[in-house]
C-alpha cells in the first residue's frame, strides 16, 4: 500500500531531521510532524479500517530505538513514536 510506504518513510526521516537541525526539529516541529504522519495514518485507516499495520510499524521503530538510549536525540525520537502510536490507537 502506498500509504504504508509513505508512513514508514516519514517515520524514518525523523532522526535525520533531528540530526540536521541539531535537535531544533524536536523542540519546534515535532507536534506538527506527528500531525502530518497522523494524516497519512488516517487515510490508510479510512481505506482499510485496520490499525494493526500502522501500530506494527510504529512498534518496530520503538523497538529499534529502545536500545539506543545513549543517542543524543533519543528523547525526541521516543516522544515522537509514543505520541504517534497513542494517536493512532485513538483513530
Amino acid at each position: 500500500m502506498e500509504y504504508l510506504d509513505e508512513f514508514k518513510k516519514r517515520i524514518s526521516l525523523v532522526d535525520g531531521m533531528l540530526v540536521e537541525t541539531g535537535g531544533q526539529f524536536g523542540k519546534k516541529y515535532l507536534q506538527d510532524y506527528i500531525r502530518e504522519c497522523l494524516k497519512i495514518a488516517q487515510k490508510y485507516y479510512e481505506d482499510t479500517k485496520d490499525l494493526n499495520n500502522l501500530i506494527f510499524i510504529v512498534d518496530f521503530y520503538i523497538t529499534q530505538y529502545e536500545k539506543e538510549t545513549s543517542w543524543k536525540y533519543y528523547q525526541y525520537e521516543m516522544e515522537f513514536l509514543t505520541a504517534l502510536k497513542a494517536a493512532i490507537e485513538k483513530l
